[in-house]
């Protein structure tokens, strides 16, 4: 039997997806375009025999962001929808109260807070500001889909 693969993503400019295969292999990809996204959903599909799930955090445009920015975003939100559907990933998206809740770090939109929480739980080695909140969405979509969480 197959590993299954657990997804965590996190939307924008300088997105991040975590991918972890079973319990224990962690992976991180910062993709810069949409070639590279789902190259990499792909060949972490490959190496699962095509069994996932994901968590992608629900996200919007804050008030303070320019168009272009709130632009942007939407579309890096819109293409990760997408290529999760087109690779045929199951997923859930998750507003980001709710999974820092559950991850235990409310961060108020201090990234610091995603960081040591990571770091606390020993996910991965390289946690960093950049990849922190994709690691915690990802160790959630892991524990919601062995039942140790519920969305």
């Amino acid at each position: 039997m197959s590993e299954t693969l657990f997804i965590g993503s996190d939307p924008g400019v300088s997105g991040t997806t975590a991918f972890l295969y079973g319990e224990e292999r962690w992976e991180v990809r910062h993709t810069a375009t949409e070639t590279e996204v789902s190259e990499a959903i792909a060949e972490a599909l490959d190496r699962a025999d095509g069994r996932a799930f994901a968590l992608l955090e629900e996200v919007h445009a804050m008030p303070k962001d320019s168009n272009s920015s709130a632009f942007t975003f939407g579309q890096s939100y819109g293409t990760l929808r997408g290529l999760f559907v087109a690779h045929r990933v199951p997923f859930e998206i998750v507003r980001p109260s709710k999974w820092q809740a559950k991850m235990k770090c409310r961060t108020g939109g201090d990234k610091k807070i995603s960081r040591a929480r990571a770091q606390e739980l020993q996910l991965f080695s390289k946690i960093v500001h950049a990849n922190a909140d994709a690691w915690l969405l990802c160790e959630l979509a892991r524990r919601v889909k062995t039942g140790e969480a519920v969305l």
